[in-house]
């Protein structure tokens, strides 16, 4: 069933107080971090406002879980294909007006901004603040394992930047990611589409394990025919 209010607002009031955190830490740490990965003396504050991603996103959440449960992915892609033009159009310029690094920043925030508000319009909901013990602690259970597994792949899919940012300083992470990228850039997306869409039909199909495993195999070899020749 769809989920109530109480519940939507339990959620937005754990991921506010948990990135809120993060937020703070990270302005604490910014300082440590930029002289550890050799950034420029603006590093600290580039650190501190990519930081605010977390916080933006945050207030996107709820729209984009009604969205998916919903199956409404063709509301994704329209929002998504604006969102990217809209990105690259704004560093683009910063970039030719020489704002730097900053462009990247701007662009960035600027488009998470967009896109929340899009969001917000194609699935709204009733904005404020919850604390559901039960609601959490379900929640708390299975989404700790999911970021846990998230937060592992971020680790591993930065690790030039940890490592070659440490040792080596950024031109280098620059070349690590461009040699990296080249040739997994086309398997890479396939793989995050098709998670995007077989996440909430799984779900769907929770009670159908038959249905779900048929599903699950017709996907990973869709998944395999698609990616394996790019990446070859």
């Amino acid at each position: 069933e769809e989920p109530t209010q109480r519940q939507l607002r339990s959620i937005f009031t754990a991921q506010l107080l948990l990135f809120g955190t993060a937020v703070i830490a990270l302005a604490v740490a910014a300082p440590y971090a930029a002289r550890a990965l050799h950034l420029p003396a603006e590093g600290v504050w580039l650190i501190r406002a990519m930081s605010l991603h977390m916080v933006l996103g945050t207030l996107g959440t709820n729209s984009t879980l009604l969205l998916e449960r919903r199956m409404g992915f063709s509301t994704f892609a329209r929002l998504d294909i604006f969102n990217v033009l809209f990105d690259r159009g704004l560093t683009l310029t910063l970039a030719f007006l020489h704002f730097g690094a900053w462009s990247f920043v701007i662009g960035s925030l600027a488009a998470m901004t967009m896109r929340v508000t899009m969001l917000f319009v194609a699935a709204p909901w009733s904005f404020g603040f919850a604390f559901d013990r039960a609601v959490l602690a379900r929640a708390l259970r299975y989404g700790l394992t999911l970021q846990a597994n998230n937060l592992i792949a971020m680790v591993r899919e930065n690790l030039n930047t940890l490592l070659g940012g440490t040792f080596f300083g950024p031109r280098a992470v620059g070349y690590l990611n461009w040699g990296t990228n080249l040739p997994t850039t086309c398997a890479t997306w396939l793989v995050h589409i098709v998670a995007r869409v077989s996440f909430p039909a799984f779900a769907r199909l929770h009670d159908d394990p038959k249905e779900r495993a048929d599903l699950l195999g017709t996907s990973l070899r869709a998944l395999n025919l698609a990616s394996n020749p790019p990446l070859m």
